[in-house]
């Protein structure tokens, strides 16, 4: 004989699971932002490092509340979740950021979001393999966080270091054979850090047989008297120099051009990080070169990021609000946000907001993400590392800014003639050979 009053109570807990415990979105995500300085709390003495991460923070904020707002044309999606920031600093101190990691994990994250700086990225995914934890970054461009066997659960939005190495290589490889040769005998003098030291051992790795490192020098960070590996460099004989220093590029090339090593048989080489420190015009960086990501002139978000930033409070987001355009530099905080919702877009669908993420579900998210954003096409390799173009700028002092002389996807793409330290637009000879006299049997002389 049938049980019908249990059988009815079955039905009726079927019932109440299927209307009261169906998933809903949650109101509100809070995402730790990992940032060198937050709004409130900025240093009292601002240096030109200082002022890069203040405008990335900036770009952060200033994009979450762009989203939670829909103030641009934003992809229909979290329409019933914003997100939140809580932003813990650790004023570029890899300690403060390992810190800071374990307190999001404490509080039941399972994703930190920003991490800028290779040296608290290093850190930072260290421990957050550790604790079970994702990092998602916003620059962070150090070649070792490529190693998906060491930094398992790290993603970044700026491609790797290795990307604008590959990039010189293919320009001083071009550049030897249009010009002849010099090109390719380098000198490389760089400051002691995680992203300098990196950006100088990658590029010797992948130098092969085809480029010479005449000499290679390295020094502190507030280190006064740079004679010593000045004139290393000057000895060497090399007429194309990385310049991978840290903090005030002018006054690093003004004590260059003491020893000679400026001129328009030179060519001087930087990094990413320099290309987008704000300065004052300055002659001596004339022609100077470094790789980059490549940037779209437009984009879909453009406009209406540019507004946002011109009338944004300087009060709530520092640098912004000043009636100027953003820099480049914001547009890689930006598509790390988009990212970040659209990732959380996908975990929403799978109903899987309101409890611990996993990071393998993070990676899976992130990394399956794909838009056209302010900093070109987003994409990610399977390691969470940026898929994206390459370009080739020269500092032009006129435009007091690095402009883009070529492309580089799967070949360079020339696009405009490079402005030399000579202000002309013919390719410096670097053969430092001595001329030689030979016997002509037509002249007899």
């Amino acid at each position: 004989m049938i049980n019908t009053h249990g059988y009815s109570f079955f039905l009726v807990l079927c019932f109440f699971c299927l209307f009261c415990c169906a998933y809903e979105s949650p109101a509100e995500i809070v995402l730790p932002l990992l940032d060198p300085y937050d709004s409130i709390s900025l240093p009292s003495t601002v240096s030109s490092r200082d002022v890069i991460s203040i405008i990335f923070h900036t770009a952060s904020v200033l994009s979450v509340d762009m989203f939670n707002n829909r103030t641009c044309h934003f992809p229909d999606i979290l329409p019933n979740t914003k997100i939140k920031l809580e932003v813990l600093a650790d004023e570029i101190q890899p300690a403060k950021t390992v810190q800071n990691v374990i307190y999001a994990a404490e509080q039941g994250h399972s994703l930190v979001f920003g991490v800028p700086e290779s040296d608290s990225a290093l850190s930072s995914s260290t421990t957050a393999a550790v604790y079970d934890m994702a990092v998602f970054s916003t620059f962070a461009t150090t070649t070792r966080l490529s190693n998906e066997l060491l930094y398992p659960t790290f993603s970044r939005i700026a491609t790797s270091t290795i990307e604008q190495l590959i990039t010189i290589r293919a320009v001083l490889l071009r550049f030897e054979s249009e010009r002849g040769r010099g090109w390719t005998d380098v000198a490389i003098i760089a400051t002691i850090n995680e992203y300098n030291l990196d950006y100088a051992s990658s590029f010797i790795e992948l130098s092969g047989t085809e480029i010479t490192i005449q000499s290679y020098q390295q020094i502190l960070s507030d280190q006064e008297d740079l004679s010593i590996e000045l004139m290393e460099v000057k000895q060497s004989g090399a007429r194309v120099i990385f310049g991978l220093v840290e903090g005030d590029y002018s006054e690093f090339i003004a004590k260059a051009d003491e020893f000679g090593l400026v001129g328009e048989d030179f060519v001087w080489f930087t990094t990413a990080e320099i290309v987008v420190t704000p300065r004052v015009p300055d002659p001596l960086m004339r022609g100077t070169l470094s790789a980059v990501n490549y940037f779209p002139s437009s984009s879909q978000y453009q406009e209406c990021f540019f507004e946002a930033w011109r009338t944004a409070d300087p009060e709530l987001y520092p640098y912004a609000g000043l009636g100027s355009d953003p820099t480049t530099l914001t547009y890689l905080p930006f598509d790390s946000v988009l990212t970040i919702a659209q990732a959380l877009d996908v975990l929403d669908k799978r109903e899987l907001l309101g409890e611990r993420i996993s990071p393998k579900d993070w990676n899976e998210a992130i990394r399956s993400v794909s838009f056209e954003g302010l900093s070109g096409d987003v994409s990610f390799y399977s390691n969470g590392d940026r898929i994206g173009a390459q370009s080739l700028r020269y500092y032009d002092v006129e435009a007091n800014d690095f402009l883009t002389a070529m492309i580089r996807e799967d070949e360079l793409i020339p696009v405009q003639d490079i402005t030399w330290f000579s202000n002309t637009t013919e390719i410096p000879d670097l053969d430092i050979r001595e001329p030689f006299d030979y016997w002509s049997c037509e002249d007899k002389e």
